[in-house]
């Protein structure tokens, strides 16, 4: 995302469909102009947000960064 975001929810960690629910609460009190960030870790968060678009002013862009998994030292 190139702006800053309104508000931001971190569901790294929980599993599908978490992240999903969790979006769609904030979405539905989000004023236009504002934007959500969602960061998860789940892979098919991406796909639900895309699918459940229901409004035609809004949109959903995916950015995608993956770390490996480091030992623990």
């Amino acid at each position: 995302m190139s702006e800053a975001a309104t508000v931001t929810l971190d569901v790294c960690g929980l599993p599908c469909p978490a992240p999903l629910l969790g979006a769609k609460k904030l979405i539905d009190d989000l004023q236009p102009g504002q934007t959500l960030r969602l960061i998860s870790d789940c892979p098919g968060t991406a796909d639900d947000l895309s699918r459940g678009q229901k409004l035609p002013a809004m949109s959903c862009s995916a950015a995608r960064s993956w770390e490996p998994a480091r030992a623990p030292t």
